[in-house]
């Protein structure tokens, strides 16, 4: 009877174990939804990205041609995507000409990267997914806030990332203060 007891004891606890965790994990997936979707999005459009820039460069050559046409395919793709990623606020020819002009920006930058990697010795595939890769936050912070979002959203953001900066600088400064204090303490231990 006492063994029944147990297992029935530890068969709950392994249930209730299984549902918090499965509670937690759908908590995450939940609160992360938009990044995890718009991770999914980019995924598809750097795939087609990077196929096309390999495919135009091996057909036509040269870095510049391969790396517009295949960016501006891709870009086609994903402001399609990121449209309902988003949550779109504003009509489509108003985001479309944010998403045009921050792509622009991205794109050169991308541009820049690559000529610059690929001039240092960097095979081409290698310099375009260091330069993309290194380029993701800056496009979800442009689409997030730039082309898909409002002022009020750029504003509100911005405010709790000065707040979030204020509360670390705040913790820094009491534990520097912390330790300097301990520090001085040993120095007057040790001089005693």
């Amino acid at each position: 009877m006492n063994t029944n007891a147990a297992l029935q004891t530890q068969g709950q606890t392994a249930t209730t174990f299984a549902s918090t965790l499965s509670a937690k994990l759908v908590d995450t997936i939940r609160t992360n939804a938009r990044v995890l979707r718009y991770l999914a999005s980019s995924l598809s459009s750097t795939a087609l990205d990077y196929t096309m820039l390999l495919i135009l460069n091996a057909t036509i050559g040269g870095v510049f041609l391969p790396v517009a046409l295949a960016r501006v395919s891709s870009c086609s793709l994903n402001f399609a995507l990121n449209r309902k990623v988003f949550n779109a606020r504003g009509g489509i020819v108003a985001t479309a000409i944010r998403y045009a002009i921050m792509a622009a920006s991205v794109m050169t930058m991308s541009y820049l990267m690559i000529q610059a990697l690929v001039s240092a010795g960097m095979a081409l595939w290698m310099a375009s997914l260091t330069a993309n890769t290194s380029l993701f936050i800056v496009n979800y912070l442009g689409q997030n806030f730039f082309v898909f979002g409002t002022l009020a959203d750029l504003r509100t953001s911005i405010s709790e990332a000065v707040a979030g900066l204020q509360q670390t600088a705040t913790r820094v400064t009491g534990v520097l203060s912390s330790m300097l204090a301990r520090i001085a303490g040993w120095d007057l231990v040790l001089a005693a």
